[in-house]
């Protein structure tokens, strides 16, 4: 299970637990995503994560707060070993394998949104994730299928 680490000023990582007996008792298994991972690939912070296996490997799903907004879309990112929370890196840093971005045609004002999960089942929606609007708060949640996937 991956969860957001928040302290008094906020959310600052993302982190990975297991189970070996259903939940009963859970085991820490290392930091995917701090501070200054996410400082390197130009997000304040990454929040609003979920794991995802599509043809045996392993995703990180997971919204940046980035270009002034602060859930910006749904960063995928890929494990070279979820057993020891590895994620893959390039140059040093995290491999942010795709951005999926916020659907431009939804509104014109300040967007926000991108927390999210996909099922390979139903490839053809793609990613899905909330969308709203900060001027115009729906009085109902609405999700969205993006249509992209995950290496698209």
């Amino acid at each position: 299970m991956s969860l957001s680490g928040a302290t008094p000023r906020g959310v600052d990582s993302i982190f990975l637990i297991s189970s070996a007996d259903h939940g009963v008792t859970w085991k820490y298994i290392d930091t995917l995503i701090n501070k200054d991972q996410s400082n390197a690939l130009g997000a304040i912070k990454f929040d609003g994560s979920s794991l995802v296996e599509v043809a045996d490997e392993k995703f990180l799903l997971a919204t940046p707060t980035r270009n002034g907004r602060q859930h910006d879309g749904t960063s995928v990112f890929r494990f070279r070993d979820i057993s020891s929370g590895e994620l893959e890196t390039e140059n040093g840093k995290l491999r942010e394998l795709n951005h999926i971005p916020l659907q431009t045609t939804f509104s014109l004002g300040q967007r926000g949104g991108g927390q999210s999960d996909y099922d390979e089942g139903n490839a053809p929606a793609g990613v899905v994730f909330p969308q709203f609007t900060l001027e115009e708060r729906p009085t109902f949640f609405q999700i969205f299928q993006t249509g992209h996937g995950l290496n698209d």
